[in-house]
Protein backbone atom coordinates (compact mmCIF):
# COMPACT_ATOMS: atom_id res chain seq x y z
CA UNK A 1 0.00 0.00 0.00
CA UNK A 2 3.04 2.36 0.67
CA UNK A 3 4.67 1.58 -2.31
CA UNK A 4 1.26 2.44 -4.47
CA UNK A 5 1.05 5.91 -2.82
CA UNK A 6 4.50 7.00 -3.40
CA UNK A 7 4.39 5.67 -6.96
CA UNK A 8 1.39 7.63 -7.30
CA UNK A 9 3.23 10.40 -6.27
CA UNK A 10 6.29 10.22 -8.62
CA UNK A 11 5.09 9.38 -11.03
CA UNK A 12 2.86 12.53 -11.62
CA UNK A 13 5.47 14.46 -9.79
CA UNK A 14 7.83 13.28 -13.44
CA UNK A 15 5.55 14.83 -15.74
CA UNK A 16 4.90 17.83 -13.59
CA UNK A 17 8.18 18.40 -13.86
CA UNK A 18 8.76 17.54 -17.62
CA UNK A 19 5.94 20.30 -18.30
CA UNK A 20 7.60 23.04 -16.48
CA UNK A 21 10.44 22.68 -18.00
CA UNK A 22 9.45 22.42 -21.35
CA UNK A 23 6.32 24.22 -21.71
CA UNK A 24 2.72 22.82 -21.75
CA UNK A 25 3.05 22.95 -25.48
CA UNK A 26 5.85 20.85 -26.38
CA UNK A 27 5.11 18.31 -23.59
CA UNK A 28 2.85 15.69 -25.19
CA UNK A 29 5.27 15.67 -28.53
CA UNK A 30 7.95 14.55 -25.90
CA UNK A 31 5.93 12.17 -24.34
CA UNK A 32 4.89 10.10 -27.43
CA UNK A 33 8.67 10.58 -28.62
CA UNK A 34 9.95 9.12 -25.02
CA UNK A 35 6.96 5.91 -25.37
CA UNK A 36 8.77 5.30 -28.72
CA UNK A 37 12.39 5.55 -27.37
CA UNK A 38 11.00 3.26 -24.61
CA UNK A 39 9.64 0.70 -27.37
CA UNK A 40 12.97 1.17 -29.65
CA UNK A 41 14.61 0.02 -26.94
CA UNK A 42 13.05 -2.34 -25.52
CA UNK A 43 13.11 -4.59 -28.71
CA UNK A 44 16.83 -3.77 -29.29
CA UNK A 45 17.50 -4.93 -25.97
CA UNK A 46 15.56 -7.94 -26.37
CA UNK A 47 17.54 -8.50 -29.54
CA UNK A 48 20.88 -8.00 -27.72
CA UNK A 49 19.97 -10.70 -24.96
CA UNK A 50 18.27 -13.40 -27.44
CA UNK A 51 20.64 -13.62 -30.13
CA UNK A 52 23.44 -14.92 -28.07
CA UNK A 53 21.25 -17.12 -26.36
CA UNK A 54 19.82 -18.69 -29.90
CA UNK A 55 22.92 -18.88 -31.03
CA UNK A 56 24.53 -20.50 -27.57
CA UNK A 57 21.85 -23.42 -28.48
CA UNK A 58 22.08 -23.74 -31.91
CA UNK A 59 25.63 -24.28 -31.28
CA UNK A 60 25.25 -26.51 -28.73
CA UNK A 61 22.72 -28.38 -30.61
CA UNK A 62 24.98 -28.60 -34.03
CA UNK A 63 27.73 -29.56 -31.97
CA UNK A 64 26.00 -32.57 -29.34
CA UNK A 65 28.17 -35.78 -29.46
CA UNK A 66 26.82 -38.67 -28.91
CA UNK A 67 28.74 -41.42 -26.72
CA UNK A 68 28.29 -45.00 -27.13
CA UNK A 69 29.64 -47.02 -24.43
CA UNK A 70 30.54 -50.95 -24.81
CA UNK A 71 28.66 -52.03 -21.77
CA UNK A 72 29.28 -55.45 -20.93
CA UNK A 73 26.60 -57.97 -20.58
CA UNK A 74 26.42 -59.17 -16.86
CA UNK A 75 23.50 -61.52 -17.62
CA UNK A 76 24.96 -64.13 -19.03
CA UNK A 77 27.11 -66.21 -16.19
CA UNK A 78 30.27 -67.95 -17.10
CA UNK A 79 29.90 -71.51 -16.51
CA UNK A 80 32.69 -73.69 -15.06
CA UNK A 81 34.18 -76.11 -17.68
CA UNK A 82 33.05 -80.18 -17.27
Amino acid sequence: MVWAVGAVCVDGALEAWAADEIGVARVGRAFVRAGQLAQVGTVLGAGVFLVPVLWFALAARRSAATVHMAIPDRTRVAQPAP
